[in-house]
C-alpha cells in the first residue's frame, strides 16, 4: 500500500486493496472522522461499515445517501433525527448541530455516513462541512461528542466542495483515497 502525507492535516491513504474497509473501520473505532474519496467507494463502503461496525462493536451506523439532485441541511437533519425538524430561529445549521449533539448523548456510539458528498450543492457545502468540523472541535470541551463520528464518502474531498475559501477549511480526520 502506498501512503503519503496529504495537503490536509490527516494522512491520505492511497490504495486499491481489499483492506481499505478494515482501515476505515479501525479509524472509526478510534473515533476518527474520515473522508473516503473514490469514484466507486460509496455503496460498497457504506454497506461494509454497517456490517463491520454494527456486528463487531454494536455501533449504530446511520447512512445518509445524497441523491444526484442534491440535499438540504434540513433533509440531512431529518434523516439523522428520524423525523422532520422544524426550523428554529437559529436556522438549519444550528438545528443540524443541535440534533447531532443530542444524538451524541444517547447510549452507545453512532457513526453517521454521508454518502455521495460530491452531490452536495455549493451553496450549503461550506456551512455543512464547517458544522461537522465544529462538532469535531467541540470534543475538546464536551467528551460526550466522542460518541459521534462522521464518515464522508464521495468522489471529492469535503474541502474541494467548499467554495468560500476564506472560512475554516475541512482539514480534520483521516483521509482515504481508493
Amino acid at each position: 500500500m502506498f501512503c503519503q502525507k496529504s495537503q490536509y492535516y490527516g494522512l491520505f491513504y492511497t490504495c486499491v486493496t481489499p483492506d481499505t474497509v478494515l482501515k476505515v473501520v479501525e479509524a472509526v473505532k478510534r473515533g476518527e472522522y474520515c473522508a473516503v474519496v473514490g469514484d466507486k467507494a460509496t455503496e460498497k463502503l457504506t454497506d461494509q461499515l454497517k456490517i463491520q461496525l454494527g456486528y463487531d462493536s454494536g455501533t449504530k451506523v446511520v447512512a445518509i445517501p445524497i441523491p444526484e439532485k442534491g440535499i438540504t441541511i434540513n433533509e440531512i437533519t431529518a434523516q439523522i433525527s428520524g423525523s422532520q425538524v422544524e426550523n428554529t430561529l437559529g436556522g438549519p445549521v444550528s438545528d443540524f448541530s443541535t440534533v447531532c449533539e443530542e444524538l451524541s448523548t444517547r447510549e452507545g456510539k453512532t457513526v453517521l455516513v454521508l454518502a455521495g458528498i460530491q452531490h452536495i450543492k455549493p451553496n450549503i457545502a461550506g456551512d455543512l462541512f464547517r458544522a461537522i468540523r465544529g462538532q469535531f472541535n467541540v470534543r475538546a470541551t464536551n467528551p460526550g461528542m466522542n460518541n459521534l463520528t462522521w464518515v464522508l464518502v464521495g468522489s471529492k474531498h469535503p474541502d474541494d466542495l467548499i467554495t468560500d475559501k476564506t472560512g475554516t477549511p475541512y482539514n480534520i480526520g483521516t483521509n482515504f483515497h481508493v
